[in-house]
């Protein structure tokens, strides 16, 4: 064996984190056999549990699928067709085409429910159902199929595919860019069922029309659904359907609801308001509820809760609820109304908003960061006054990250864009950038597995993937509590990942991992990675990670040096540049360092070496104040 990296051994350790570079063929040949036998083993594993279930647990075993594609494609179709194979079998197949984009799955899995008992259709449908983002529900035969499954009499089978019918609908089918609309015919379909149910049985129906209700025969199916006009009452307490009511516009349908619901929160029934309450109150303020909204100010409410009345009293008028606000300002916290004053104070306000201002911004920086909501509305809704407060109170800009630096500067994202597409590190023009990330950050609401909105937020991070996104991968970091103690990371996965971002310029032949413990007083395990590239076979090993995490929270720095060497022995110019984003995830830029790094600096976008300096130099100086 040859070490060709003068800098490794890595010293005084019982490991080497320097990677290197292994000439003996004898060596390379080993290494590529047992690379091959590891993830043919993985693709079995995955294989397994697809045929057996039809789902997958993890993204890395999705993506064990696509590493694999060349072989795995024809595979699942052969199975997907093969009428001698289980059901079962043959609806883990398809689902293994959806997961590699193929849409023949759907066809195949419509002509399984025309097979299946009504148990195995409702797994099937739950299988859907579980990995819904993943689908587009184009395909014709499956939509028909769908809107049939609902009139079955064996409720058990509709229970799936009624949330499958309103699911995530493709772009260029959305109506009026609304994410819920789903298969043609949906609506009419829950709507005629709705009425012809009995009230308490029917509410996955209910549920599901409420996402896509747009006639006033939906909605009226609803109200009667709902509520008994006679007594006044609802038949289900204050559920979603009701609150769905009282904000129409119809106020045949709405005021009847939203009388009831003030005279059921005036009564003793209630006798506290939470926040939920509040700000289910608040979404249906109009000019003749505001009065009663007043009047709920003086009963007794959980923290929080008068901040969401005082914003549906700001949706009428904004002026007496920041008047209301900053006399509250004087006896409660100023985390109370937050986001209240943040949506409605104007510039006019800056002289009576500025001590309490002072007070969070200082409150934040104890905290160790700066309140990103604070210095934003401060910057956008504040005027000038606003932005010279900011610029005051924050020492250095730079000292607090890639987002407030560029809020506070007023850089404009689109011409970092643009120096970044002059120097080939974006493959992607600043002209046609602008809809995808604003696509990215529309799917990332969108990508929870019912379709509802994951998490929200409209503004974007500049270090964020989907910025960058056809030079950099950027990943989350997870936590102890979430995997088994025998859990560890993957480097050789997240190797192949960066590699598809490298723009071909990496083509790694094989690549493998081994875990193993080692003797050591801190480390407890560490792994063997080889990879072969080119014929070349290169080594590195990483260490489990240490304190409140597990060994799943990669070892960036081994693998990052890693690639690098494999890039530089074979005569690139580009390297993988580790961002410093956060302690609860990481981005990896690939460019030329001479071209991206000026730039960084420029933008400030943190470098994680950088990162690392500056904790290695705050930790000395702790060190000698102690000493």
């Amino acid at each position: 064996m040859t070490d060709t990296n003068p800098e490794s051994p890595t010293q005084d350790l019982p490991f080497n984190l320097n990677p290197l570079e292994i000439t003996d063929p004898a060596e390379i040949q080993k290494a590529r056999e047992e690379c091959h036998e590891q993830l043919n083993k993985r693709y079995q594993s995955v294989l397994k549990s697809l045929l057996g279930g039809g789902y997958l647990n993890y993204e890395d075993d999705q993506f064990i699928l696509e590493v694999c594609k060349d072989r795995a494609h024809p595979e699942l179709r052969e199975i997907a067709v093969d009428e001698s194979q289980t059901l079962k079998a043959r609806r883990g197949a398809a689902m293994g085409l959806l997961y590699l984009g193929d849409n023949f799955g759907l066809k195949i899995i419509s002509q399984l429910l025309d097979l299946q008992t009504p148990e195995e259709k409702s797994s099937t449908l739950l299988v859907l159902h579980l990995h819904g983002w993943l689908v587009d529900f184009s395909e014709p035969n499956f939509r028909k199929k769908l809107l049939e499954i609902l009139s079955e009499e064996n409720r058990k089978v509709p229970h799936w595919a009624v949330d499958l019918c309103p699911f995530y609908t493709p772009p260029k089918e959305q109506l009026d860019g609304r994410q819920y609309y789903g298969i043609p015919g949906t609506e009419e379909k829950l709507t005629e069922i709705l009425e012809s149910g009995e009230p308490g049985e029917l509410n996955e129906i209910l549920n599901n029309l409420l996402k896509i209700a747009s006639t006033a025969r939906a909605n009226r199916a609803i109200f009667h659904y709902c509520y008994d006009i006679r007594s006044g009452t609802f038949r289900h307490g204050l559920s979603d359907a009701v609150w769905h009511l009282a904000k129409l516009t119809d106020p045949e349908l709405s005021e009847p609801i939203q009388r009831s619901i003030f005279d059921l929160v005036f009564s003793d029934q209630t006798p506290q308001i939470d926040r939920q309450l509040a700000s289910r109150l608040a979404d249906i303020s109009n000019p003749k509820t505001i009065h009663l909204l007043e009047q709920l100010l003086v009963k007794r409410m959980e923290p929080g809760a008068r901040s969401n009345l005082l914003r549906g009293i700001g949706n009428i008028n904004p002026k007496k609820a920041i008047d209301l606000v900053i006399e509250y300002l004087k006896k409660e916290p100023f985390s109370f109304y937050r986001t209240m004053i943040y949506q409605l104070a104007e510039e006019s306000d800056f002289e009576r908003l500025l001590p309490y201002l002072k007070e969070e911004l200082e409150r934040a920086r104890h905290q160790g960061a700066p309140e990103i909501e604070l210095i934003n509305f401060c910057i956008d809704k504040l005027g000038a006054q606003g932005r010279e407060f900011i610029d005051q109170c924050l020492d250095d800009p730079q000292d607090y990250g890639t987002f407030e630096y560029w809020t506070v500067r007023q850089h404009d994202f689109f011409r970092f864009t643009e120096e970044l597409y002059q120097a080939g590190i974006l493959q992607t023009s600043p002209q046609n950038l602008l809809p995808t990330i604003m696509e990215n950050i529309r799917r990332r609401k969108t990508r929870n597995y019912n379709g509802e909105e994951a998490y929200g937020g409209d503004r974007f991070d500049p270090s964020e993937a989907y910025s960058f996104r056809d030079a950099m991968y950027c990943e989350k970091t997870y936590y102890e509590s979430l995997f088994p103690d025998d859990e560890f990371a993957e480097h050789n996965f997240l190797i192949y990942k960066l590699a598809n971002h490298s723009r071909g310029k990496l083509k790694i032949e094989a690549c493998a991992e081994e875990w193993n413990p080692v003797d050591h007083e801190e480390i407890k395990y560490v792994s063997t990675i080889k990879l072969v590239s080119l014929g070349k076979l290169y080594q590195v090993q990483t260490r489990n990670a240490e304190g409140p995490y597990t060994g799943t929270v990669f070892d960036l720095d081994p693998v990052i040096d890693l690639l690098n060497l494999v890039l530089e022995r074979e005569g690139h110019q580009e390297r993988f540049i580790d961002l410093g984003l956060s302690d609860y995830a990481f981005g990896i830029v690939f460019a030329d360092p001479e071209k991206f790094v000026p730039l960084a600096r420029k933008y400030k976008i943190s470098l994680w070496k950088d990162t690392l300096k500056a904790m290695e130099e705050r930790y000395r100086e702790l060190r000698e104040e102690k000493e």
